[in-house]
């Protein structure tokens, strides 16, 4: 079977592409707990919770998950628990 075809009677795992990204590796304090925040937030990756926090300081909302829209995500509510 050629690459990138389904195989019959499977579903298909994963998520959707989030389209290109760039890879970084981020040092932060020991004192925050990041899974925490993305967990009170409904994020079970840390990793797309920073990134929605970086589209948003940005300026880019566009290139948020949808959490983002959906009011999950709220940079003053964020400032103001810290």
């Amino acid at each position: 079977m050629a690459e990138g075809q389904k195989t019959p009677g499977r579903k298909a795992v994963g998520r959707k592409s989030l389209g290109p990204r760039n890879e970084t590796k981020l040092r932060y304090p020991k004192e925050l707990d990041l899974q925490d925040l993305a967990k009170a937030r409904g994020y079970s990756n840390v990793n797309q919770f920073v990134s929605d926090v970086l589209c948003l300081l940005a300026g880019r909302p566009d290139l948020a998950t949808t959490k983002a829209y959906q009011g999950t995500l709220n940079l003053k509510e964020l400032a103001q628990a810290s």
